[in-house]
């Protein structure tokens, strides 16, 4: 998680963050529906809603200030800003890494 708050530091690397999200989001996209045809579809519905999680990650960074304006008082801010904008991924690299054009 230091890691992470390390990196909305500097837009450069919020940028290279929200890629890899959107990246991640449409591998495990892919993943679902690739389980979805071979009729795997409690696995397909968990690699769905990660592909969701991701993809709502990315859109709360891109949105982080407005956000934060939207917060009533410090404990929500501070909430969203160590837990509610990092949804953990499942801890392994997915193909948004090598994904080509998207660094």
């Amino acid at each position: 998680m230091e890691k992470a708050k390390y990196h909305l530091e500097s837009p450069m690397d919020q940028n290279y963050l929200i890629k890899k999200k959107i990246g991640d989001a449409v591998c495990e996209a892919y993943l679902a529906k690739k389980l979805m045809e071979d009729d795997l579809v409690r696995n397909a519905a968990g690699k769905a809603f990660q592909a969701w999680k991701d993809l709502i990650s990315a859109l709360l960074m891109l949105k982080k200030d407005e956000v934060l304006k939207l917060l009533k008082d410090e404990n929500q801010r501070k909430w969203f800003l160590e837990k509610g904008i990092y949804a953990q991924a499942q801890g392994w690299e997915c193909c948004a890494s090598s994904w080509r054009g998207w660094e």
